[in-house]
């Protein structure tokens, strides 16, 4: 499984990304994490451009639990919120965390390798490593209200990153 995984160097931590598509046991997937049973955040890869959009999401998370200051329970939550142009938790978690009826899931989990192992032997999927692009362009465009002029100028996930960025600021 360890050339499934993309890891990135969050001090004091490790970020590890994993894609599992054709899970079959979401719904026991979804009751072991809000049971916190399970150490990472299931993230619905659809409305997800790339990796750096999750990347930017996670060093914020990071960042703000580093600092005290998470607006949501924990990182994992956070990581789902910081992905939302939205300012309201509830949606931003409905949104973008993975749903029971959900074949695909992007995975993210801080911390060491085995965790992660122990983890992913508790879904019955397919993984592979996230690649450039993962969502679904025309919802991603949907979704963050991509005006068709914005998206003649810059990819999609600069579009995102700059609503991640800024949306604690305006």
């Amino acid at each position: 499984m360890g050339e499934a995984v993309l890891s990135y160097e969050y001090y004091p931590e490790t970020l590890h990304l994993v894609l599992a598509k054709d899970v079959k046991n979401m719904p026991e997937i979804k009751s072991l994490l809000l049971n916190n049973k399970l150490d990472c955040a299931l993230i619905k890869p659809c409305l997800v451009p790339n990796v750096f959009v999750v990347l930017q999401a996670a060093y914020k998370a990071s960042q703000a639990k580093i600092k005290g200051k998470l607006i949501t329970k924990t990182i994992y939550t956070e990581i789902l919120y910081n992905l939302s142009p939205s300012k309201n938790i509830t949606q931003s978690l409905a949104t973008f965390g993975a749903q029971e009826t959900d074949t695909e899931l992007l995975l993210a989990h801080f911390g060491v390798s085995e965790t992660l192992q122990s983890i992913l032997s508790q879904i019955q999927g397919n993984f592979f490593k996230p690649t450039e692009n993962i969502g679904n362009p025309e919802q991603i465009v949907k979704f963050y209200n991509i005006k068709p002029i914005e998206s003649t100028v810059t990819p999609i996930e600069n579009s995102v990153v700059s609503r991640i960025a800024t949306r604690g600021v305006v």
